[in-house]
């Protein structure tokens, strides 16, 4: 398939890495161990970023300073992060899974028809990220904003995206 899409220079770098992998499968367990590690620690840092960001844009204090237990706090933390890296995992599915939408719209491109695809591409695009964005700006902030605010500003945001993603595509 890689074979297909990109040519033989691709396929074959694809399959030198396959079978690296298989001739050493003493680190391929610890190699996919410390990966995976490594994006939920990215992943729930970036959401982490986000959420203070957040914060700071709908002028919201963090109500875990006001808490007086040890335990209140280490509670508070635990379940902070867990948040953070289930909703960062969840923007990444949604977005692999919008990058295969573009890929199968693009896939079948036609000269003629390259227009309607791209449009028809940042239109599905906007929409499913439309309500990632919205999630996000929902549950990520101590603000709960309604669902239509929140839709509204994930609308927005995830047609920047689109757009900023097809202009790096034509660059």
């Amino acid at each position: 398939q890689v074979h297909d899409m990109f040519g033989d220079d691709a396929a074959a770098a694809v399959q030198i890495v396959i079978n690296g992998a298989k001739s050493r499968p003493d680190l391929t367990s610890f190699a996919g161990l410390m990966g995976a590690l490594t994006l939920l620690i990215s992943a729930g840092l970036v959401s982490g970023q986000l959420r203070t960001t957040l914060h700071r844009i709908f002028y919201v204090s963090d109500p875990a300073a006001k808490t007086a237990s040890y335990f209140q706090l280490v509670k508070t933390y635990i379940s902070r992060r867990l948040i953070q890296i289930i909703s960062a995992l969840g923007f990444l599915l949604a977005l692999i899974a919008a990058l295969l939408v573009s890929l199968l719209i693009l896939g079948f491109q036609s000269p003629e028809a390259s227009f309607f695809n791209v449009c028809a591409n940042i239109t599905l695009l906007a929409l499913l990220l439309a309500i990632v964005f919205g999630t996000l700006f929902r549950f990520l902030s101590n603000r709960k904003l309604a669902w239509p605010q929140a839709l509204e500003v994930g609308v927005l945001t995830s047609v920047l995206f689109a757009f900023g993603k097809e202009l790096i595509a034509f660059y």
